[in-house]
Order: C-alpha cells, then structure tokens, then sequence
C-alpha cells in the first residue's frame, strides 16, 4: 500500500513539474506557410501566452532596431508599415506586425534584482537596442543582452531601469534582432511545374522561348488524340510544335519547386545597373494552372566560396537578391530540340481533308473523299475511325499503301534546329495540308546546303531537314499516282 501511494506522490509530481513547464515556457507549434522561425514566433506572439506583460504600451506608430545588422526605422504608413529609405522595397509585413507586437505585449519569464555590473548579462558596447514610439509620444526602449546559458532566453532591461533585469524568450528577442535582410520579403509562391501553363524565356544572345498551354490548339488536340496524353505548344522560336511534358520538366524545370534567393543584396538600390539588371542577361516568367506567376529577371554573375550565383529581382521587386546558378542554369541552357516533338507537321489522318506536296515542277494533291461507307464513322467503343477513300491526282490508292505513304508525309523529321536567322530567297517546295476545320498548315521548304533544306518554323527559326527525306516522299507519291505501288 505504501509503495502503491509513493508511487501515485510520484507521478502527481511529475504532472505537477510539467504543468509548470507548460504553462512557464511560451508554446510552439507550426502554423502557416512562412519560415520555421517565422513560424516559431508567430505562432508565439499569436497564441495566448503565459507569463506577464509588462509593456507600457498599448500600440506602437514606429519603432527602431540597432543591433550587429544595422539599423532599422520603420513607421505606419497608412495600413501598413514602411521601412525608412526603403519605401519602395517589399517588405513582410507579417513580421513587421510580430516586432510591432512585441512592444505591446512583452512576455517575461522571470525577474531579476541587479545591484552590480550589468556588463555579466551581456549590456555595453555591443547590445542590441529596440525602440518604440506609440502615437501619443509614449516611448519604450528594450535593451537585449547575452542568452541564459541553457540559450532559451535573453536578459533584457526597459528604458533606463537597469537595475531591473529580465529573461525573455529567446524567439521574442531574435525578432528585435532583425536587421533589413530578415524583413525584406526573400519568399515567393512555388511553381508547380506538373502544371505548369506559361513559360517565357529571354536570353541575351538567343531567340526567346516562348511555350503555353492551350487546349483548344489543334496541334495539342492532335497529340493529345494520338498520344493520349496532355502537351504544351511552343510559340518562339519555333511556331505550333507540339512540347513533351515530360522533356520540359526534364531539361529546363528540373529545379523549379526548388528554386529561391539566397540573401538580400540590396533593398532598394540606387542602380540596378550595378548588378547587371537594367538590360537583364536573362529574363524567366511562369505560370501554373493554379494562377501562381513568377518573374525572376536575372543580372550578372557572381562567385562567393566556391558557389556560383546571379543578382536577381523577382516579381517586379525593386530589391536585389542573389539567387544560385543552378536554379536557373535550366532556363539558359534551354534548347528546342531537347523539348518537342521531331515531326515537321503531325496531323491526324481524320482530320486532314487534303494534303498539296509541291517541288518545281512535280505536284501531287492527296484528296481524302468520303464515299458510300466509306467516311469518318464511330465504332460500337466510341472511336473515331478514318476509312474515307484517298486519292493522289484522282488515282485511287489502295489503304495498305496509303497509310505507309502517310506515315511518311507526317513522320517528316528534323535533323537541326537553326536560330536567329530567318530563311532568305524563294522556297523550292512545300506541303499544304488542309484540315477539316477549314485552317491550312503550309511547310516551306528553302535550299540550306547540299544535302539539307530549312522548314521555317518561326520568325526566325527552322527545321533542318534532309533533301533525300523530301525526294523519298515525292518519288513515293509519284508512283502510287501512277499506280506502280
């Protein structure tokens, strides 16, 4: 019995002891999306919290912090707080509302009688200072010491009363320890790159890229049908290709989700042409399906301890960050070819209506005629099926050797991707396919060497494509025409 009942003393006292432990130290949980000390002291400062209060202020109109980083003034401005020389930066205004608050709600955890050198608590030449000032002219100041030496708390003292030493939480005191690095917002929203819906490349020296999601292109619909599975088309520098997915996550957004600034270079700079950004080397702007959009416009190159990084601006913000190279070496390294589909022009045979393949004196028109039963018709599973009549110049060409001529008009790849020069002169041929929605998709071909020909596709961009390739398919046509196939 009276081992039962020490036992039952024993473990009232534990509760006891961690009653006191809970209710003595401030709370901690994660709340939000912001940083894990962010978070910390957020969660902090918002929660109902133990301990007294012994700030004279019931609101603060502007408050100062010197420390080791600097100093930093910032005032009300309106419905939000501004930084002193900064007002155009953009700063968090989440925890400049947390520092603001410390000042009108100043927990303590004990309170201690100093009658000697107050120097032993870490006060002089190097203590941080924080300021505040209500609208009234009210003043407070905190003086902010060394840490206790277990590190959970910080020995302050208020205004000129240092005889009356405090502890404080060690989260509540590296807030005032702020410096302009830790209030300028560095966070930006992360680009899912799954789903991603924009993508625009600028690069000094190189054709733009320009790659959207629109699933109401017939390109897209086209691969979608075949591939059976959802595609981007690429704009610049080549025009209505189709772009894999999966090669776009692959070689340019391989650390997109990952990607942010390192440190604050400049909050507001006098000349953001010291950093290589009032004509950007490289400028990258995204968007995914949820409407997140980020911008980062990319200045020159720096090399600190061995890391390669750039200045950069992100979303239209006047601050300067660095940002590590291999955040964004994806986006130089963007190459066309590594991301699209090889094929000139990839049309689904149903939705062609007539196919002109045109070189010198040679012309072929491949007519798709709906006769009888034989026409575009859904089958007993629902799919589309193509088994109209073809014809080249009104020859009438069996299915087998049709549907192997066709593989080989559409199955047209490229050997290269040329940029920065727009073909010049006359074409010698092209292909003219026109679809059922009543638009056209024409395929010039220009005299490149002697053994390639350029199919533009774009205002400055083109497809190399073997000249044996093109002879190979006219020969073709022209003895299916004649019936020798």
């Amino acid at each position: 019995m009276k081992k039962r009942l020490a036992g039952l003393l024993v473990g009232v006292g534990i509760v006891g002891v961690l009653a006191t432990v809970y209710f003595t130290l401030p709370k901690q949980e994660n709340k939000g999306e912001l940083s894990e000390e962010s978070t910390e002291i957020t969660t902090l400062i918002t929660d109902t919290l133990e301990g007294e209060n012994i700030s004279p202020l019931s609101s603060v109109n502007t408050f100062t912090l010197k420390n080791q980083k600097g100093t930093v003034e910032v005032y009300r401005q309106g419905n939000k707080w501004v930084v002193k020389n900064c007002e155009n930066a953009n700063v968090s205004q989440t925890v400049l509302d947390n520092i603001a608050a410390l000042f009108t709600d100043l927990r303590i955890a004990e309170k201690l009688q100093n009658e000697g050198d107050i120097s032993k608590f870490g006060f002089g030449e190097t203590e941080a200072l924080a300021e505040a000032v209500n609208e009234k002219g009210e003043h407070l100041s905190i003086h902010l010491g060394t840490n206790t030496v277990d590190g959970k708390y910080t020995y302050i003292y208020l205004n000129e009363d240092n005889k009356s030493i405090y502890t404080m939480a060690d989260p509540f005191s590296r807030y005032l320890n702020y410096g302009i690095e830790d209030i300028v917002e560095k966070n930006f929203a992360k680009i899912e790159k799954k789903s991603i819906t924009y993508l625009d490349i600028k690069r000094k020296g190189k054709d733009e890229m320009l790659v959207v999601f629109d699933p109401s292109n017939a390109v897209i619909q086209d691969f979608a049908n075949t591939g059976g599975m959802t595609a981007m088309v690429m704009k610049k520098p080549l025009n209505e290709v189709v772009v894999y997915p999966d090669k776009l996550q692959q070689y340019i957004l391989k650390n997109t989700e990952a990607m942010k600034v390192s440190s604050l270079v400049s909050p507001q700079p006098n000349n953001i042409a010291d950093y290589g950004l009032e004509e950007p080397y490289m400028v990258i702007e995204m968007e995914d399906e949820e409407g997140t959009k980020l911008k980062v416009e990319v200045g020159d190159s720096v090399q600190l301890e061995d890391t390669d990084y750039r200045y950069v601006k992100v979303n239209e913000g006047i601050s300067v960050f660095l940002m590590e190279q291999r955040y964004l070496q994806g986006f130089e390294d963007a190459y066309a070819p590594d991301i699209i589909q090889p094929f000139i022009a990839l049309h689904i045979r149903r939705n062609v209506e007539n196919i002109i393949l045109e070189k010198g004196d040679e012309k072929y028109f491949v007519d798709f005629r709906a006769e009888g039963e034989n026409k575009i018709f859904t089958d007993e599973e629902g799919v589309l099926r193509d088994n109209r009549n073809t014809y080249i110049n009104d020859k009438k060409i069996e299915k087998k050797e049709f549907s192997d001529f066709y593989e080989a008009v559409v199955g047209l790849s490229f050997d290269d991707v040329v940029e920065n020069a727009a073909p010049t002169g006359e074409p010698v041929g092209k292909i003219t396919f026109k679809l059922t929605d009543g638009t056209t998709d024409t395929e010039e071909f220009y005299d490149y060497d002697t053994n390639f020909y350029r199919v533009k596709k774009g205002e400055d961009a083109s497809f190399i494509i073997d000249k044996q390739d093109i002879q190979t398919l006219l020969t073709q046509a022209k003895e299916l025409s004649k019936g020798n196939l």
